[in-house]
């Protein structure tokens, strides 16, 4: 039994001493160099990403306006379209609706 509490002692006084001989600088100065490292890397992907699409939009940005301005011209042109044959359908629907209900009128009264 007393080699036993002795053995605890002894793995506890072996993991203070291994606690207090621990080294804190060089842990927070591995900590520090690895947070500088990261955002160094995410400051160049990110100039990286920005100057690619400055670049891409110089090459490319009038083609893209252009063709927005085309495509909602084309969007708009469709809608008046669209209300147009509406139009002309609800017209085409109420007479030949109309012309229906008098058939079947005309029909039942003969």
């Amino acid at each position: 039994m007393t080699n036993t509490a002795l053995n605890i002692f002894d793995g506890f006084f072996t993991a203070l001493e291994q606690i207090s001989e621990f080294d804190y600088i060089a842990l927070g100065e591995k900590a520090i160099a690895f947070a500088l490292t990261f955002a160094a890397c995410i400051v160049a992907c990110t100039s990286y990403v920005y100057t690619a699409l400055r670049l891409f939009w110089l090459e490319n940005g009038e083609q893209i306006l252009t063709f927005a301005f085309v495509s909602i011209i084309n969007i708009a042109d469709f809608a008046h379209d669209l209300y147009i044959a509406g139009c002309d359908l609800r017209r085409f629907i109420n007479t030949a609706t109309a012309r229906l209900a008098d058939s079947a009128y005309y029909l039942a009264a003969a």
